[in-house]
């Protein structure tokens, strides 16, 4: 998915490399910042509150400014590392989607001798733990140029609608992936992929599952202008949740392990779930609409960083 927004922004919105800059990191610091500091004080309370419910690997909090600025600055993937930002465990994927942009940016924007040193440059800095996924996000470009060249029938499109969730519920059905990790598990010589690969360990099934979104994806294409008359109905809302995406997916951990660790174990499950639930759900559309919400804000500061920057560096050099 990833891919294929940045396949679609760099041609129809972005105006160049400053442009591309700006907006790529006013949209992962808008939320990034903000998910750091809730993630922060939900664990300061939550330990406070209930200790014993933060003794586990999920929480790691050794060396805390070290952790906070890896994941502020994208850095906590690189190579064989992994650096989790407390209880926020999603963070992982931003270390691997930042140096995408970055390669991508250096090859889109670039050319000649300066595009193949800085993609060789941004391909070391991020080590062969991101490059592994790469492709798959690189999927994304592609198909999002295909659906802007191609145009296939609609009887095809709900074929390849339909045709990878089924594959999908069948790999889940008889063990396929893991089957695929046991195998990645034999050629590494090793019963415990993750501590070699870390995100990466389910690479081979992961891309069959991007060859399968991949053909979902035009599929859906395909077949937009038949369901969009059911969909047009529902459409302040499904934008209106889009927009908090990105919030849902940096706040949910730490917030479902603070409302985990106050509210009482003994509960009626399907209640207690339900005010994890409830309760997560609320902080984050509070916290997304002062954030998320309001993105153009932090663009409009990078865009002065910038020019404070290219005018320090301009006096120094000169």
């Amino acid at each position: 998915l990833s891919g294929y927004v940045i396949a679609y922004v760099v041609v129809e919105r972005d105006q160049g490399i400053n442009d591309y800059l700006v907006n790529r990191l006013s949209r992962l610091w808008s939320v990034v910042i903000p998910a750091l500091v809730l993630t922060v004080v939900v664990d300061q309370l939550g330990l406070l509150i209930n200790p014993a419910a933060y003794e586990g690997w999920w929480y790691q909090a050794d060396h805390p400014l070290f952790r906070t600025f890896a994941n502020l600055f994208f850095v906590n993937e690189l190579w064989f590392k992994s650096i989790r930002p407390f209880t926020n465990g999603p963070f992982w994927s931003l270390g691997y989607e930042f140096w995408y942009y970055v390669i991508f940016a250096s090859a889109f924007y670039f050319s000649g001798i300066l595009r193949l040193v800085l993609v060789v440059l941004s391909c070391l800095i991020a080590g062969p733990k991101i490059l592994l996924l790469f492709p798959i996000w690189l999927l994304g470009v592609w198909v999002w140029r295909f659906n802007q060249r191609s145009e296939i029938s609609v009887p095809q499109g709900w074929l390849l609608f339909i045709i990878p969730v089924v594959l999908y519920w069948l790999i889940k059905q008889y063990g396929i992936d893991q089957a695929a990790l046991h195998l990645t598990g034999s050629l590494l010589k090793t019963d415990d992929v993750g501590s070699v690969l870390g995100f990466s360990d389910e690479f081979l099934i992961s891309y069959v599952y991007g060859g399968l979104i991949a053909m979902n994806f035009i599929g859906i294409h395909a077949i937009a202008p038949v369901v969009e008359k059911a969909l047009r109905r529902f459409e302040k809302p499904i934008r209106y949740w889009a927009g908090l995406t990105f919030s849902i997916y940096l706040f949910h951990y730490p917030l479902l392990q603070f409302f985990s660790a106050i509210y009482d174990q003994t509960m009626n499950t399907v209640a207690r779930n339900g005010l994890l639930l409830l309760s997560t759900l609320l902080v984050i559309v509070i916290v997304g609409n002062l954030t998320e919400k309001k993105k153009h804000f932090a663009r409009h500061l990078i865009k002065r960083m910038l020019i404070l920057l290219r005018r320090f560096s301009s006096k120094v050099f000169h």
